[in-house]
Formats: structure tokens, C-alpha cells, sequence
């Protein structure tokens, strides 16, 4: 026997087990009075006429129906196929399924103009032949599959109903279909394959309550109303890559079982996957979201994936659960991104994103307790722009790393409301891609279309701009902001004159410019090429006034903000750091494109290993002194319990724990530096206390314990850690002095050096006393002196070294000669108490020492 004569009688064998089977089943769902409990419309094959009798029994009724019967599939197509009475069919079943190719086409379509309302009922299967070409021998099989649906680029021109507990039995495919009305597939079971691939819905769509119990596909399909797949169940591979849904799809309580992918997703309207569940992995890679999105309480058992995702409003994952990893790469959130009460328990990657607005943050709240939210995975928001940045109630388990991300950035971005003219913008680009002239145009033209090309869009044959389009448009026009390439040579004479951001940016070296330096000037470039089609964010970048707030956080491990950059408002509040904290090269300052300096907070921090320089933290005058002025955001006005913890630490104990801190890392120019601002702090505190109890400056000064304290040597030496200010009241004191002697210089005298060789000698003068430089009688032989004198007698007094030949009379040069030498040991005093603070090898010793 030949191999394929052997394949087609095991073909033969298996349709006849199966018509067996499904006979059976018919027969016993007859005895038990469900489905179809009245049995066959007739006794003959086909009952086409008694079944088109009944059907036109229940025209006229809207809730009558064709009840109980067991239907052949054939005879509903062939009504169909003669007529446009309505197909109203309830608890029955129909037999050989529903083969909507039996239909013919007329002018190239194939239309259905009946009303289809099946309801309750059971759809079998045809057991239909086809041809696979094996891959890796050359081999023709035929095949089986069981079709309880095959209606291909069908056009169903009226509602459709597969509802209220419909079953297919079989496959269905519905690939290419056009639904011109409603199609109302709820409550219904697909038992075999079910492919929409390609179809078009232009009515509503609503399969809620459905099971899909094998794999779904709804590739390139496009919903152009509402979807509602609400408590649908997918067991099976789920598929809905680059599928466009224009206004909203619900995916409320939906569970998907399977591997999901939604990538390359058009969602237009308001898409809600609220208390949705994903077993398997679930792909939202390169989607777009235009409304809102909302994945609140969404349980993602397996990866889930929205790398290079745009999320154009509000994207809420409030109360989500993230069991593996959440890969969030360079996508970009244009309104909020709520991770609020959300857990994750693997790594959660939202590097290279763009966020307008993110909040981490329990909301629920009642107390402001440490770790509240548990994020058990490694997070990394590195190289990623945050405008609006809200972290609190929240443990961070693993390492987390902020590295080379700007928080504060003003959101730069381009979206579909910054396009004021689009059929304007239209005809502009077609003006420029003919001029020659305009070289600025041409690039962006030519980047442009690289950007579209690569999603396969030829601007060029656009005759008008859809919703799908723009989308495709702004994503190519935000590819041009961080192009480090574009020639910047007509750009000053196109720019607006009060645009001085602009040109501040022109005068910097090209290489020096910053990452967001780049994309704001190639944002006034184009905005400057379209003047009246593109708004203007020159005045929006302004007056925003942006917030970077941690509070209530605990760091179980390592946290790193090397070359981070916090241009906006900074507040540290109540934070735990356990294991290293990295800021090398971070920086607190505002950027170029800000008005005012940005203020900043620190309150209640405990540090374990912090790697920081003292002089990266802001100006201390930019900091916040009290609770009456902290900094607060929109976070802080939905908390309803309004409890921000307790009140801010006085700026002077912040600067306290710095000290401690640097200490315990043996950095000593670090703690010097906060031990000043701490001192200098407290002076500040204690003088808004004094004012309050209306005492004056002075006052202050003489009665307080900080005031007393700055007069020792607070203004001297920076209360011992200043040995630059000490030298300098040094050479001051001691220049001021000889100016003194100088102008009284009748009244000095130098001894000759045979008279009195001891005080020629350059020796130490520590021990001599103001009378040893005095002569009672006066100045007989009067001698004018120069300058030089009048400084050697100077020094001698006030460093207690030199020569001692060099003597005074007069009351007032004696009077400032007692001054100047007990001016010198004070100096002297605190010129080696500073020494021994800031000189690492004298600091070592005396701490060795004592």
C-alpha cells in the first residue's frame, strides 16, 4: 500500500469515530431535554424549509426565537445565502457548524445581511480536509481540523449575537471579517482555536463573560468602538499584537492563562485591565496608550514586559502584583505613573524612561511606619528623566539604582495636543521636503521619515492624518530631541528674542551640553521651524514647579545616585539607608532652564556607609528650616490622612548626624565642613528664638551659649576648622597693626645691635611680655622709621617670633602693643586648634593620642 493511500484511510477511520461520537452526543443531550430536546425540524437531510417556516414565525417579536431544536449548519447558510430574514435561534444545537464561504461574493465581497442571534445553544464542527506541506521532507499531509466557524473576509453588515452560553464546539475563524454592527460574542465558549485575526469591528465588540479554552488570536484587528472583554477567560496563547482599539477596551477581571501578547498595541481610549490576572508572560512591549490605563489590582504571576511603551495620560498599576520581573525600558509616561500599594517581588527595571509624574506610595496609610510597601526585587531607574517624583511608605529590599537620572527635568516631550494644526503641519513638511534652502527642515524631514519608514508609514502618501497616525508622528518627532547631530547654524536667526534659554544653550560647547540641555534646545528649534503649528514649552518649562520627595523609605540594600542630577525641590524625610549610599558626583543645583533655586530638605536620616562630598549638598541658605515650609506635592494632598510624620529636624541636627556620619568614615574635610554649617545653624536657630522673645542681636549674642561661643572663635576660625580663615585673620590683624605704627612711628625706636645683641637674635618671643617691647623714658634720639620696621615689630608681637630691637613709647602705641600681644596667643591658640582639626597627619595623631 502507498503512504498516502495508508494516510487517507487512518483520515477516513478518525471521521467516521468522530461522527459516531458526535451522533451520540446529540442523542443524549435529546434524552436529558436540553439542547435542541425537540430533536430534528424534520426526518430528511436538509430541513431548510421547515426551519425558514419557523423562522418567520418569530419575526415580528424581538425576544421570540426559533427553541430546541438540532439544526444542520448547512440549512442556516442556505437561508442566509436566499434571504435577509433574521436568524433567531435559542437552546439548540447545530449540527456540521457554520460555513460562512458557502457563501458567494458579489462585487468582490462576501456580505451577510441577516440578523444572527444564537443564544444558549451548541455549535458542532465540520471535520474539514487541508494540505500542510512538511518542513523537513517534502511531504503533502492532509489533515483534519474540526471548523465550527469559517467565515474569512465575511462582512457582516447587521448585529450578531453568539451569546448567553453558546458553545463552539470547533474551531472558529473569522480571519479578515468585517463587522459592520454590533458583534456581541459574551457569555460564550470557544472550545478549539479561535482566530479574529484581521477583523475589523466597527460596531461595539463585547465578549465579556467568553472562555477561550484554546489559543486566541487577534492580530492587526481593529475595534473601532468599545471592546469589553470583562471576566473573559483566556486559556490558551492569547494574541493581539499590533491590533488598534480607538476608543477603549475593558479587560476588567479578564484572566489569561497563557502567553499574552499585546505588543504593538494602538489603545486609543480608556483601557482598564482592573483586577486582571496574567499566569504567563504577558508582552506590552511598543504599545501605545492614548487614555487612561488602569492595571489596577492586576496580577501578573510571570514577567511583564512594557518596554519602549507610551503611556500618553495617566498609567495607574495601584495595588498591582508583580510576582517576576517588570521591565518597564525606555518607556515614557506622559501623566502619572501610580505605583501606589503596588509589591513587587522581582527586579523592576525603568531605565531609560521618560516620567512626567511617578507615584510610589501607599496611600492607605493611617501611620507613617517604615516599609509599609515591601519591594522584595532589584530596582533600577537609571540614565531615566522624572519632572515629579513621589517615594513614600517603602521598603526597597534589594539594591536600587538611581544612577544618571534627572529628577526634576521638565517634561520636554511632544505629544498630539503640542500639534495646534495638523493638516497645517502637513502641507508645511511637504513645502520643505521640496525647498533647498531651509537645511535645518531638510534634517528634520530626513529623520523624520528614517523614524516613520521604520514603521512602515511613506509620509509622502499621506493624505491625511488618523488617530493612528498621529501617534506614529509623535513618536518620530520625540526620536529628534536627543540627536546630538542637527546643525544649529540658521537657528539664532529663527529664534524667538525673548527665547534667552536658547541662546544660552548656543553659547556652550556642543559636547558640554547635558543630555536634557540637548533635548530642550532641539525642542525651541523645532517649535522655532513651526511658530504657529507647535506650542511653545519655553513658558510652561518656567513656571513649573516640580518636587523630588522620599519619605518614609527604608533601603535594605545598597543605593546608588552616582551623577544623579535633582533639579527641582529635594526632600530626604525619615529615611533609612542600611547598607552603602553612593552620590558620587550627584549634584543639588537648578539647571539653566529654572528661575528660581530649587530649596531642599533633610530630616531624620539614618545612614549606614555614605559615600558624599560636603560640597555637593545645596547652598545652606537654599535649605528648609521648619515644617511651616516643607516641601510638599500633589502626593501630600491626596493622603487623606494628611500625616506627614513628625516635624522637620532643625537643620542644626541634620548637620549633627553628617558630622557623625563622616566621622565614622574617616572623612575629615567632610565633617569639618558640617560641623561649621551645624555650628552656624545653631547661631541661626538661636537668633529666630532670641527675635521671637524680643531680644536684639547683641543680646543674643552675650547671653546665648552659641552666640558666646561664636564671639571665642567662631568668626576667627570658623569654629576651629577654617585654617585659611585663621591665616587671613592673621596677615589682617598683623597688616593693620603695622599701619598703626607706622603712622606713630615717632614714637618707636631701634635699639643698636651692639647694645642689645640677645634681642637681634631671630629667636621664639613666647615668653616674653608687652615690657620688654616698651621704654618708659620716651624716645629721645626721635628717628622716622620705615614700613618694614613697623612690620617686623608687628609680627614679632603678634606670631611671638623675631627680633625684639624694636622698641615703643607713648601711651597709645604702648596701649595698642598690650592688645596686638594678647591678640597674638589668642590667634595663636586657634591657628593650632585648626591646624590639628583639618591636617589629616596632626588630626591622626592627636586622635591617637587622646
Amino acid at each position: 500500500m502507498k503512504p498516502y493511500k495508508g494516510k487517507l484511510l487512518l483520515s477516513a477511520l478518525l471521521i467516521a469515530t468522530l461522527t459516531c461520537f458526535l451522533t451520540s452526543n446529540s442523542y443524549a443531550q435529546l434524552e436529558s431535554k436540553e439542547r435542541g430536546w425537540k430533536g430534528p425540524l424534520c426526518k430528511r437531510p436538509t430541513c431548510k424549509n421547515e426551519l425558514l417556516k419557523e423562522l418567520k414565525k418569530v419575526q415580528g417579536d424581538r425576544y421570540q426565537t426559533v427553541e430546541g431544536y438540532i439544526i444542520q449548519g448547512d440549512d442556516i447558510i442556505a437561508i442566509i445565502k436566499e434571504s435577509n430574514i433574521d436568524i433567531k435561534i435559542y437552546n439548540s444545537i447545530i449540527k456540521g457548524g457554520l460555513d460562512f464561504s458557502k457563501i458567494p461574493e458579489v462585487n468582490g465581497k462576501r456580505e451577510v445581511n441577516n440578523k444572527i442571534v444564537i443564544l444558549d445553544s451548541e455549535i458542532g464542527s465540520r471535520l474539514e480536509f487541508y494540505f500542510a506541506e512538511e518542513l523537513q521532507e517534502v511531504t503533502i499531509l492532509l489533515r483534519l481540523r474540526e471548523e465550527s466557524i469559517l467565515a474569512q473576509q465575511t462582512h457582516f453588515n447587521r448585529d450578531i449575537f453568539f451569546s448567553l452560553k453558546t458553545t463552539f464546539n470547533g474551531d472558529v475563524d473569522f480571519a479578515g471579517a468585517t463587522f459592520n454592527r454590533n458583534a456581541i460574542f459574551s457569555n460564550t465558549t470557544f472550545s478549539g482555536y479561535t482566530g479574529f485575526s484581521g477583523v475589523t469591528f466597527v460596531g461595539k465588540a463585547y465578549f465579556s463573560y467568553a472562555k477561550f479554552n484554546r489559543d486566541t488570536s487577534f492580530v492587526r484587528a481593529t475595534f473601532d468602538k468599545e471592546a469589553n472583554f470583562g471576566l473573559t477567560v483566556f486559556n490558551g496563547e492569547a494574541d493581539f499584537p499590533n491590533s488598534t482599539f480607538k476608543q477603549g477596551v475593558n479587560f476588567d477581571r479578564a484572566e489569561f492563562n497563557g502567553y499574552t501578547n499585546f505588543s504593538g498595541v494602538t489603545f486609543s481610549g480608556e483601557t482598564i485591565f482592573w483586577n486582571t490576572s496574567f499566569t504567563k508572560v504577558a508582552d506590552f512591549r511598543d504599545c501605545s496608550f492614548s487614555g487612561i490605563a488602569t492595571f489596577l489590582s492586576t496580577n501578573f504571576i510571570d514577567v511583564a514586559d512594557f518596554s519602549n511603551t507610551t503611556f500618553s495620560r495617566n498609567a495607574n498599576f495601584q495595588e498591582a502584583v508583580f510576582e517576576k520581573a517588570a521591565y518597564f525600558r525606555k518607556a515614557t509616561f506622559y501623566g502619572l505613573l501610580s505605583f501606589a500599594n503596588s509589591s513587587f517581588k522581582g527586579y523592576v527595571g525603568l531605565r531609560d524612561t521618560t516620567i512626567k509624574t511617578i507615584y510610589w506610595i501607599n496611600f492607605s496609610s493611617s501611620s507613617s511606619v517604615f516599609g509599609l510597601i515591601d519591594i522584595l526585587g532589584r530596582v533600577e531607574l537609571r540614565d531615566a528623566q522624572v519632572t515629579e517624583a513621589y517615594f513614600e511608605d517603602i521598603f526597597f529590599k534589594d539594591d536600587v539604582d538611581f544612577s544618571d537620572t534627572e529628577f526634576g527635568s521638565p517634561f520636554l516631550l511632544f505629544d498630539q495636543s503640542d500639534v495646534l494644526n495638523w493638516q497645517k503641519l502637513f502641507n508645511k513638511l511637504k513645502e520643505n521636503k521640496i525647498s533647498e534652502k531651509n537645511t535645518l527642515a531638510n534634517q528634520i524631514n530626513e529623520k523624520l521619515d528614517q523614524t516613520l519608514e521604520r514603521h512602515g508609514i511613506n509620509l509622502s502618501k499621506v493624505k491625511e492624518f488618523d488617530d493612528s497616525l498621529k501617534i506614529k508622528f509623535i513618536v518620530a518627532l520625540n526620536s529628534i530631541l536627543e540627536n546630538t547631530d542637527l546643525s544649529y547654524e540658521e537657528f539664532s536667526e529663527q529664534l524667538d528674542k525673548e527665547n534667552q534659554i536658547a541662546k544660552k544653550l548656543l553659547k556652550k560647547d556642543r559636547d558640554k551640553l547635558t543630555r536634557i540641555e540637548t533635548t530642550l534646545l532641539n525642542r525651541f528649534l523645532i517649535e522655532s521651524l513651526y511658530p504657529d503649528i507647535i506650542a511653545s514649552k519655553t513658558r510652561e518649562i518656567q513656571d513649573d514647579d516640580f518636587a523630588t520627595v522620599f519619605r518614609f523609605v527604608t533601603f535594605g540594600s545598597d543605593v546608588s545616585f552616582v551623577r544623579t542630577k535633582f533639579y527641582s525641590n529635594t526632600a530626604f524625610e525619615s529615611l533609612t539607608f542600611k547598607k552603602e549610599t553612593n552620590f558620587t558626583s550627584a549634584e543639588f543645583k537648578k539647571s539653566i532652564f529654572s528661575i528660581n533655586e530649587p530649596i531642599f530638605s533633610l530630616s531624620y536620616l539614618n545612614f549606614r556607609n555614605l559615600i558624599i562630598n560636603f560640597e555637593q549638598l545645596p547652598k545652606l541658605e537654599n535649605w528648609v528650616r521648619d515644617s511651616k515650609h516643607r516641601i510638599k506635592g500633589r502626593a501630600d494632598r491626596w493622603n487623606k490622612s494628611n500625616n506627614l510624620g513628625k516635624p522637620l529636624q532643625p537643620v542644626s541636627q541634620v548637620l549633627a548626624e553628617l558630622e557623625s556620619t563622616f566621622l565614622k568614615e574617616n572623612k575629615l574635610s567632610d565633617m569639618n565642613e558640617a560641623h561649621y554649617h551645624m555650628k552656624i545653624a545653631e547661631l541661626d536657630e538661636k537668633i529666630v528664638d532670641c527675635k521671637n522673645t524680643n531680644r536684639d542681636f547683641i543680646q543674643c549674642l552675650i547671653t546665648t551659649e552659641e552666640g558666646r561661643e561664636w564671639l571665642k572663635w567662631g568668626w576667627s576660625s570658623g569654629y576651629g576648622v577654617k585654617l585659611w580663615r585663621v591665616v587671613k585673620w592673621y596677615i589682617g590683624v598683623w597688616v593693620f597693626f603695622a599701619f598703626i605704627y607706622y603712622a606713630l612711628r615717632e614714637d618707636l625706636e631701634t635699639k643698636k645691635n651692639k647694645d642689645t645683641k640677645p634681642d637681634s637674635e631671630f629667636r621664639s618671643r613666647l615668653h616674653n611680655f608687652p615690657w620688654h617691647f616698651l621704654k618708659s623714658e620716651g624716645i629721645k634720639n626721635k628717628k622716622v622709621l620705615d614700613f618694614f620696621t613697623a612690620l617686623r615689630f608687628s609680627k614679632v608681637l603678634l606670631f611671638k617670633i623675631g627680633r625684639r630691637d624694636t622698641v615703643a613709647s607713648g601711651k597709645l602705641v604702648m596701649t595698642m602693643v598690650w592688645f596686638e600681644w594678647i591678640l597674638g596667643y589668642y590667634l595663636l591658640l586657634v591657628f593650632i586648634i585648626t591646624l590639628t582639626n583639618t591636617v589629616p597627619i596632626l588630626n591622626s595623631i592627636l586622635s591617637s593620642v587622646f
